[in-house]
């Protein structure tokens, strides 16, 4: 190989390496990022369930999420979204919970800026939030809250019940589904013996 052809590779080389360097540092920001996230969506669900309406830590969070989005947008062809799952889904729950539980709507997977395979996952572990919500207001006596909780709980288990994707597209979607049915039976028994 002539020394011309060495010393131009040599140059692309040192370009490649920066490019990757460049990658590397952007996919660390992004997984620190989605730690944070992890961690603030977390605090918001807990703060949902006892009846708050965290509505600073809900603007944080979209923030971190439209930062994560932007960065993925030059790193998802060579990490993909995986190594986000958790952070991403637990802001999913967060956001799906919170709009059920303050008006009544649940914001897409646009609205979110998340990944439609993450948001759908996300739609189980919601089920069992809103079963320890529906648990509280059925210790504060309200039963009739209660009830339409679990309605929303049965409505959501019905949407992503018949949901039949392989493990390597949808993750732990199955067994968040059997999960999800187990939580909404025994909520159901609880709220039958508080009306009784």
């Amino acid at each position: 190989m002539e020394s011309e052809e060495i010393e131009h590779l040599n140059n692309f080389l040192e370009t490649v390496i920066e490019d990757i360097d460049a990658l590397d540092e952007k996919r660390e920001a992004v997984l620190r990022l989605n730690r944070r996230l992890n961690r603030m969506s977390g605090k918001g669900i807990a703060l949902l369930v006892r009846g708050n309406n965290p509505k600073e830590l809900l603007k944080e969070t979209e923030e971190v999420m439209t930062e994560i989005a932007k960065k993925m947008q030059d790193l998802e062809a060579m990490t993909g979204w995986s190594p986000l799952v958790s952070g991403v889904e637990e802001y999913c729950e967060f956001r799906i919970l919170h709009g059920i539980l303050q008006d009544g709507t649940v914001p897409l997977a646009g609205m979110l800026k998340a990944p439609s395979w993450i948001w759908v996952v996300s739609l189980g572990d919601v089920i069992g939030e809103l079963r320890r919500f529906v648990l509280g207001k059925l210790l504060e006596g309200e039963i009739e809250e209660a009830e339409k909780k679990l309605g929303v709980m049965d409505t959501l288990y019905t949407l992503i019940a018949g949901l039949e994707f392989p493990k390597a597209v949808t993750g732990s979607l199955r067994n968040k589904v059997d999960v999800a049915r187990t939580l909404l039976e025994r909520t159901q028994s609880d709220l039958l013996r508080a009306k009784d």
